[in-house]
């Protein structure tokens, strides 16, 4: 095992992370999301806010893609080496950022997010498959929460600079895509492969059984837990700019903040795992839902910054814990890869639906805080979620019930 880890150098595991950097593209534009929803309202006639629905869910487009991609990608990966899928996915994924740059129009936007929607579909899940390829045992733990870090800095960086190079212009923010090109020739350069791994896993059988009742129950909290999750990054731009609580620069800023506490939560990942096993996902639920809440009644920008942080710290704790989770729940180790590429596609329907879903029960309730109505409903909802899991790994052997099944 040591031998197949070492024969990779700091430059392989360099451009293995890089990655999850094309998933990230979308991040460039976040601080500008206020300036684009706006000049395509106007220019379609619509009243703004009232087309703030239309806008949310037509950037879920790639989400909703990504329920069928991420189950092609991983067929794939039994036919074609990894780095070639990777190769042609990022492509798709630079240029669907770039279309707005040099467009102005609605259906060329919306095209864009089709465009981009097929490379992040495919990247999604890869982004773990590389690592899960490449390494094994407690490296691939470390670098599984590594990633998450190196994923979330990346997302910092990407954010901060779409947010100055966009304040002026926001198709500027779009160009700032062009960086994934030598992300691009990084990979295709030092990225390795493992074709044996593929088709070990195209040899497998598949008549056994693949998932468990665990599998479920993991994919239904999720599913509800993500939909309630997108509302917090997906509204924080478009309160601060329409309430004028901060400029794009520093709304790209606050939005950083996310992504750096996302990165040291990654790095201490596998500390905290160790002390809470298996209630690692509810505290990962349970801070999002805290943030979701400071922010949801948050007029000052201090009061921003202060959810950014709690909101971020458990999104980086989710990632990797749901990951790990969701791997190990297979039927076999050998599944946990068919299993992360169902999560995705839990994932992708959840984000697609949750503009429309939140939208929709603001209004059964009668909710009047305009913007802000999707966080209102979030918040009770995650820690709902965080009740059901507790009670449930609580009834199903607590926190060491990982090792029991390990030991099977």
């Amino acid at each position: 095992m040591e031998t197949q880890e070492k024969q990779y150098s700091f430059l392989n595991i360099i451009a293995a992370f890089m990655v999850t950097g094309f998933i990230y593209l979308a991040s460039f534009v976040g601080p500008v999301a206020n300036a684009v929803r706006t000049e395509f309202a106007l220019q379609l006639g619509k009243d703004p806010d009232a087309f703030a629905v239309t806008y949310k869910t037509i950037n879920m487009i790639p989400s909703l893609m990504m329920v069928f991609l991420s189950l092609l990608s991983g067929i794939l990966t039994s036919k074609f080496p990894i780095k070639k899928i990777v190769l042609f996915a990022a492509a798709f994924s630079i240029t669907g950022t770039l279309i707005p740059a040099f467009t102005h129009t609605w259906g060329a936007y919306v095209a864009s997010r089709v465009v981009f929607g097929v490379g992040n579909g495919l990247l999604f899940p890869m982004a773990s498959a590389v690592i899960n390829q490449l390494f094994t045992g407690s490296l691939k733990d470390r670098l599984m929460g590594l990633r998450a870090g190196v994923g979330a800095l990346m997302g910092a960086c990407f954010t901060t600079l779409g947010g100055i190079i966009g304040k002026n212009d926001w198709r500027h923010a779009f160009m700032c895509a062009f960086i994934g090109i030598p992300l691009w020739l990084l990979i295709l350069w030092k990225c390795p492969t493992n074709e044996v791994y593929s088709k070990a896993k195209a040899e497998a059988g598949t008549t056994e059984k693949k998932f468990t009742g665990r599998t479920f129950a993991i994919l239904g909290a999720v599913f509800i837990f993500n939909m309630m999750m997108m509302a917090f990054q997906a509204n924080l731009p478009l309160v601060m700019a329409a309430e004028k609580i901060a400029e794009s620069s520093v709304i790209g800023t606050v939005q950083s903040t996310i992504t750096v506490c996302a990165f040291l939560a990654g790095l201490v990942f596998a500390s905290i795992k160790k002390a809470s096993g298996r209630f690692i996902t509810p505290l990962a639920f349970l801070l999002v839902g805290l943030g979701t809440l400071v922010i949801c009644y948050a007029k000052s920008l201090p009061l921003f910054y202060i959810a950014a942080v709690i909101f971020g710290f458990g999104f980086g704790f989710y990632n990797p814990a749901v990951t790990l989770a969701v791997a190990q729940s297979a039927a076999s180790p050998k599944y946990g890869a068919l299993a992360i590429s169902l999560y995705t596609s839990v994932l992708g329907v959840a984000q697609f639906i949750s503009a429309m879903v939140l939208s929709n029960i603001a209004k059964i309730f009668g909710l009047n805080m305009g913007l802000r109505n999707d966080w209102q409903v979030s918040w009770p909802t995650v820690l709902i979620v965080v009740a059901a899991a507790v009670v449930y790994i609580a009834s199903t052997g607590g926190k060491e019930f990982k090792k029991k099944d390990a030991a099977k």
